[in-house]
């Protein structure tokens, strides 16, 4: 099955996403799609990853790298919104410290929480990638939030589209530029004109949690 180049585009329901720093991923997206799609069991914290052979529908550069670029939208503002946490009073038994006879709210699963998360109101995201068309769209049907906290409300997307592209613009485009984090090492390898663009540590592929995964990198102007 062949890779093409494709463009995607996230309509979200109210255009509300928490982000801190605005990236949003494609590779991270599929690759939590997949796991969705063949390994549900990642998310109850039962599955050991160590010998899985996770095969996404998107080529990879000699790097590693995946060919896909991040979202980019325009942003209407940002705000600051709080996730508010509570003990569960009704199940509170469960978790009784037996030498006090009391619930501890500031630790353990019993912890409240009041939490500052950074909210951007946001138009669809589009992507860019380099993938298989037939396939592509099977795994975003399991992404129904971007952006964290989608649980409590927050990035829930209404649906995806998924069409041909004319031109590869999954690592650099003539409209936008660069198209996804870039490692500062291999600046020369891209054959494109770096200087001016932010720096900061992020992650190069998924899961963009661990450490091997994280790189020095230029970022996009994702922003539009």
């Amino acid at each position: 099955m062949a890779t093409e180049p494709l463009k995607i585009t996230a309509h979200l329901v109210d255009g509300r996403i928490n982000s801190s720093d605005g990236l949003l991923s494609l590779d991270s997206i599929i690759y939590y799609a997949w796991f969705k799609r063949w390994y549900p069991e990642k998310f109850l914290g039962t599955l050991k990853l160590d010998d899985l052979l996770i095969g996404l529908p998107l080529p990879k550069d000699n790097h590693g790298l995946y060919q896909a670029s991040v979202g980019f939208y325009h942003q209407y503002t940002q705000t600051t919104e709080y996730w508010n946490s509570e003990p569960d009073w009704e199940h509170g038994h469960i978790y009784l410290d037996k030498n006090k006879g009391k619930i501890n709210p500031s630790v353990g699963v019993q912890r409240a929480y009041h939490t500052a998360e950074t909210i951007r109101v946001v138009s669809d995201p589009v992507f860019y990638c380099r993938g298989k068309l037939e396939k592509i769209p099977q795994y975003l049907s399991y992404v129904k939030t971007l952006g964290k906290k989608g649980s409590v409300g927050w990035g829930r997307v209404k649906s995806w589209t998924v069409e041909p592209a004319a031109e590869d613009w999954s690592f650099w485009s003539p409209k936008h530029g660069l198209m996804r984090p870039w490692p500062t090492q291999y600046q020369s390898e891209l054959g494109h004109d770096l200087t001016g663009y932010f720096v900061d540590q992020t992650a190069i592929r998924p899961p963009g949690w661990q450490k091997r995964n994280q790189n020095l990198c230029y970022i996009p102007d994702f922003i539009e």
